[in-house]
């Protein structure tokens, strides 16, 4: 047997008996050791990059494209003529939860609006219909097909319930939206009052002031006011 060395190492000390062995200094992460005449395939090691937030992020070692791409969404009661794209979709998807207390989910759709519906409240989600309607981003929709797109768009925000509660729940909702567009409803023909004319004829909305003033906040000055930029920044873009 040969004499016994000793090898110092940074950080340890290291007895060798044969000199076949081999001493790494540096980090041994990710490496592969192998017995003499052995065959050793080896393959690229996924690394984990520090995304400066204590998360890791994953990189593909061989060009991998990470994660999966969302689902497109589809368009529903919006007009396909100004929202052709799935970028489109998902600007409307945007601006449309800005004017509605997301919750936790507030997060995941941008920037909201000051005010905003409360979703829990049934009557409120007549001020989505109502801003959408007359932002004119829509083709002509049913109260339940209004339910249905938001309940794609916006799961979070309705019960969870099996189908037959589901759908008790669904007609409490679309009673509660048609009640409250009842309340915009004047003269013989049963005309509804638009938004913009809601201050000039307030003597034929039940409303209160306070109510008003909040629904204006809500429907006018910020859902119907916004979709109508939108529009207008996609047809600038499609003109361009």
């Amino acid at each position: 047997m040969k004499d016994k060395k000793t090898l110092k190492t940074e950080n340890a000390t290291i007895h060798q008996t044969n000199e076949n062995c081999q001493v790494f200094n540096g980090p041994i992460s990710g490496c592969v050791f192998a017995m003499p005449g052995a065959i050793v395939n080896q393959h690229p090691v996924q690394q984990v990059k520090d995304g400066g937030d204590g998360q890791g992020e994953l990189n593909e070692p061989d060009g991998g494209q990470g994660q999966q791409a969302p689902e497109p969404l589809r368009p529903g009661i919006f007009d396909t003529r100004i929202f052709n794209t799935d970028d489109c979709l998902r600007k409307l998807r945007d601006t449309i939860a800005s004017a509605i207390d997301m919750g936790d989910a507030t997060i995941m759709y941008g920037q909201p609006q000051q005010v905003r519906i409360n979703p829990a409240v049934q009557s409120d989600w007549y001020y989505i219909v109502k801003a959408i309607e007359e932002a004119r981003v829509a083709r002509k929709f049913t109260v339940t097909a209004f339910i249905d797109q938001m309940v794609e768009w916006f799961p979070m925000l309705f019960p969870g319930e099996n189908k037959e509660q589901w759908e008790k729940y669904k007609r409490r909702l679309s009673k509660s939206i048609s009640d409250e567009k009842s309340l915009w409803r004047y003269g013989k023909m049963k005309e509804v009052v638009t938004l913009r004319d809601m201050w000039a004829k307030r003597k034929n909305v039940r409303l209160d002031q306070t109510k008003m003033e909040r629904v204006y906040e809500i429907a006018y000055k910020g859902l119907c006011s916004n979709l109508a930029m939108l529009k207008q920044e996609i047809d600038k873009e499609n003109n361009s």
